[in-house]
């Protein structure tokens, strides 16, 4: 088994700021894709981490990534809405849902992200088709729904339980 942490900071206002879940090897905290930092005993951070042993990355609790304070993440067809950080659509996709984009966009799942083309936050679906749900919450997220563009299927075709 191998040691994690949920590297976890309070901020100012008291609430806590997630920098993600580390490997604790050696003295040294190892993240996903090769990055490493001395994990320093004194460090406040260990206050508020939690300490876990799993078998590998993918047996973790990704939960952390998911903050519906946001307003980009994943729409799934029954208008289910979990936001995320502006570049961790892909990591949501495979660690929190254990799936590819793809595979969710395949799925019927709408992506809310920011495209710095436009300077705004906008939506994709595959073939532009999406469910009278995930019409309303796009809506409730400030986007602009054209269903002149798009087709509108009922919320029970394709739905995903997740």
């Amino acid at each position: 088994m191998k040691r994690f942490v949920l590297e976890t900071y309070k901020k100012d206002d008291g609430s806590f700021e997630y920098n993600g879940w580390w490997e604790y090897e050696d003295g040294y905290l190892y993240n996903r894709v090769g990055g490493r930092h001395k994990a320093d005993p004194d460090d406040e951070m260990w206050k508020y981490s939690k300490v876990v042993e799993a078998k590998d990355w993918l047996d973790l609790d990704w939960s952390c990534l998911i903050d519906n304070s946001l307003l980009l993440g994943w729409i799934s067809p029954d208008g289910r809405f979990y936001g995320c950080k502006y570049e961790d659509h892909a990591k949501v996709a495979e660690l929190y849902f254990k799936k590819s984009e793809k595979q969710l966009e395949k799925e019927g799942w709408v992506k809310v992200y920011y495209s710095s083309a436009s300077r705004s936050n906008i939506w994709y679906s595959e073939g532009l088709i999406i469910t009278e749900a995930q019409r309303i919450q796009l809506e409730k997220l400030g986007l602009e729904v054209d269903v002149d563009v798009c087709e509108l299927i009922p919320p029970t075709q394709g739905c995903v339980n997740v």
